[in-house]
């Protein structure tokens, strides 16, 4: 993903999960790539996923903010905001509560 190939690394995150679907960082990063392309929903599925399965994530809740935000879920945005607050002093969580 740090090459800005959001489709190539669908691919490996999606090979990674074929091999263990329990691997929930690979699920994180599945959504973010997913939200890299512009494919929503399916970042949001994956996003909520990792989530459940990263309670005390920051970035798993911060990607689940920013992709409720841009599908217009308000009230799901800024659940997954205030869980980043929770869990770290982000800066950007803040800034995404007051938008």
């Amino acid at each position: 993903m740090n090459q800005q190939r959001p489709a190539d690394a669908q691919k490996f995150f999606e090979q990674a999960l074929e091999a263990d679907a329990k691997f929930a960082v690979a699920r994180l990063n599945l959504g973010v790539s997913l939200m890299g392309q512009q494919k929503l929903e399916p970042a949001r599925a994956a996003l909520e996923e990792a989530a459940r399965e990263l309670p005390k994530d920051p970035y798993a809740w911060y990607n689940l903010g920013l992709v409720c935000k841009d599908l217009g879920e308000t009230e799901k945005g800024i659940a997954a905001f205030q869980r980043v607050a929770e869990i770290t002093n982000e800066a950007d969580a803040y800034y995404f509560l007051g938008y």
